[in-house]
């Protein structure tokens, strides 16, 4: 469904990208990709340095400069490069939908509020009494603002589904709602950006190393950041199964505890309670029945969170071998030419990353299961 290997190769070049000259970027470069450049070529560049320095240094030593010590600062440097190229036109419109959302389920319970207070307010009022057509005028402006909210979230979700297509990405408005409505869109969205963003900036990287054919400093340069890149990506994966695994897992188990408790509950009522009117079994059997169908939907989310889990690592494996090959061709290769020639390999090579799929969105068969996943990412968030 979506692209991971296409995705991450996009990842994959930036560190190199990221190490060359302001001026590879012409005129119609886009201003975020030149920002991601900057800010992150110092730091991808201090990063290679710090792995330059690893062979040379003991594993451990008190006081003085060590293998832990670098890769710890290494990991710091990575962290903060992911940070940097997570910022994206996706990653901004998904965050706006969340923000109008939010505003519009406020003025819902606003009306509700004033449809509480209506029910006792006077025909006639005064200076500081509120009338029911009064009301009745704030519950019809709130009303007015919300169809204007739900229009802005139309065409903010008609302006996601267009520029995940310019990432490549093709996704149905259904799909779009599972990329809003689960707590991983989030990592997704920001995934898809930080993808695209390096996609960007291959071509032109690729382009300034064959200007650059006899320069072999250069070149091993930026084919160590290409390394690095590698490395960046499975730094990015890791993070996703980690935030999965240390966090939304425990709280979904939670939710899913606490639900069957309550179910255990109100089987237990309805079982022994002889004093029950009609209206109240009614009420238990519909609460048993709801409860029943949210230990259901919980049950999916696990297995939807574990199915991307597992794609995510299959793609970090493949990755973490593929930096591991990059990092020795840069020890290795002392020739500018070979060096070149095995970025354009690479390149091949990727194209089957590229056909891989990045995690899938769910589609939501109806509403009520979408309301249902929405309710359960709320409550893990």
């Amino acid at each position: 469904m979506r692209r991971s290997g296409r995705a991450l190769y996009v990842s994959l070049m930036l560190a190199i990208a990221l190490s060359l000259p302001t001026c590879v970027f012409s005129f119609d470069s886009d201003k975020t990709i030149a920002n991601i450049w900057n800010k992150a070529m110092d730091k991808l560049e201090r990063a290679l340095m710090l792995l330059d320095e690893m062979k040379d240094l003991p594993d451990k030593k008190v006081l003085a400069k060590d293998k832990e010590d670098n890769i710890k600062k290494f990991n710091n440097i990575i962290s903060d490069v992911l940070e940097i190229i997570s910022s994206s036109e996706a990653k901004e419109i998904r965050d706006n939908i969340i923000k109008l959302r939010a505003k519009k389920e406020d003025k819902e319970k606003e009306i509700r509020e004033y449809q509480q207070k209506r029910v006792v307010a006077p025909d006639e009022g005064g200076l500081f009494v509120t009338t029911r057509q009064e009301y009745d005028e704030k519950i019809q402006k709130l009303n007015n603002e919300i169809e204007e909210i739900k229009h802005n979230i139309e065409v903010q979700t008609d302006n996601l589904i267009e520029v995940l297509d310019s990432y490549g990405i093709n996704v149905s408005y259904n799909e779009i709602q599972g990329l809003l409505n689960t707590v991983t869109g989030y990592d997704l969205a920001v995934m898809y950006g930080s993808f695209n963003n390096i996609k960007i900036i291959t071509d032109k990287l690729v382009k300034l190393m064959e200007e650059n054919q006899n320069d072999i400093e250069a070149q091993k340069k930026y084919y160590g950041i290409y390394a690095l890149l590698l490395k960046t990506c499975v730094f990015m994966e890791a993070g996703f199964i980690d935030k999965v695994n240390s966090t939304y897992y425990p709280k979904l188990e939670d939710i899913y505890n606490q639900s069957k408790e309550l179910l255990s509950n109100a089987q237990e009522q309805l079982n022994s309670s002889k004093n029950l009117s009609a209206n109240q079994k009614k009420s238990l059997e519909s609460n048993i029945q709801s409860l029943n169908t949210h230990l259901k939907v919980i049950q999916q989310y696990r297995e939807y969170l574990k199915k991307q889990c597992k794609q995510v690592k299959e793609l970090q494996m493949k990755f973490e071998s593929a930096y591991d090959v990059a990092f020795n061709t840069y020890r290795t290769i002392s020739v500018a030419s070979d060096l070149l020639g095995m970025i354009k390999d690479s390149k091949k090579d990727l194209e089957i990353l590229i056909n891989l799929q990045v995690p899938e969105i769910i589609v939501f068969d109806n509403e009520n299961l979408e309301r249902e996943f929405k309710s359960i990412s709320e409550q893990l968030l």
